[in-house]
This record gives structure tokens, C-alpha cells and sequence, in this order.
């Protein structure tokens, strides 16, 4: 009995330290290729082209996107959370991260169709937007979980 417990104990401690030691290889390697933070403060929305008249009403905008900024308090509550519905609904039970997603995206990626689906929580998903690519791949959805600095 004392035998079978020293060799799980063992075991299970390479087991820690083999993925411990996975997780700081796949860091340092992803690491040094991921942008600044600073690149999310730089983006700028496309505003259209708005004309006015001499009193100054809205004649018409012009543009193929048409954006406008909101304060997080203006956006009603209803669109909040269908937008948290559709696209993350343990958006509260999760740090920005989730595991099952990922774990789920990266078994598609190496299964025989390829990479599709998602897998991506809303944070993921705005660091994928600004500072990422689109490309579905599994190299990208593991730098898309590392901290950028």
C-alpha cells in the first residue's frame, strides 16, 4: 500500500511539473510576438461624414460604417444582455477566460475539418480584435490567453 501511494505521489508531482513546465515553454515562446496594450487606447472608430446646414441642422452622413460612441450607461440593459447571451453567457462565472472553450476550440483545431468555432469569452475576443488576427488557428487562440504586457 505504501508503495502505491509513493507512486502516485510521484507521479502526480511530474505530472504538476511537466505542465507546469508546458505552460512556461508555450509563454516565453508566444510572449515576445505579442503587441503592446497600448494599441487598444490608439484605435479610433470611423465616424462618418456629417453635413450641416448653415443653422445647423443634419443635412445627411456620408460613409459605408457608420459608428458612434456610447457611454457603457447609455447602451439599455436589454441589448447588454443579449449581447452577453449570444456571445458569452458565463460572461460573471469566468476571469476572462474559458477553459472548457479553449480545451473544446483546441480539439476542433486538431481534429480532421480543421480549426472552427469559437471558444472565445467576450475579453478574448476584444484582445483578438485589437491586437490579433482573425487567422483560426491554435497558435492564435493560445496568445489570445496570455497576458499582454
Amino acid at each position: 500500500m505504501a508503495k502505491v501511494i509513493k507512486f502516485l505521489f510521484w507521479s502526480s508531482m511530474a505530472v504538476t511539473s511537466l505542465g507546469i513546465l508546458t505552460t512556461l515553454i508555450i509563454f516565453l515562446y508566444l510572449k515576445p510576438n505579442l503587441p503592446e496594450i497600448s494599441l487598444v487606447d490608439q484605435s479610433q472608430l470611423q465616424m462618418p461624414l456629417k453635413v450641416y446646414t448653415e443653422d445647423g441642422v443634419l443635412i445627411g452622413e456620408f460613409g459605408e460604417i457608420k459608428r458612434r460612441p456610447l457611454d457603457f450607461q447609455d447602451i439599455p440593459i436589454d441589448i447588454k444582455n443579449a449581447f452577453l447571451a449570444a456571445e458569452d453567457d458565463g460572461f460573471f462565472n469566468h476571469q476572462g477566460i474559458s477553459y472548457t472553450g479553449i480545451i473544446r476550440s483546441f480539439v476542433r483545431c486538431i481534429g480532421p475539418n480543421g480549426c472552427f468555432g469559437g471558444g472565445g469569452t467576450i475579453s478574448m475576443q476584444v484582445v483578438r480584435g485589437y491586437v490579433l488576427t482573425r487567422d483560426q488557428t491554435v497558435i492564435r487562440k493560445k496568445k489570445s490567453c496570455l497576458p499582454i504586457s
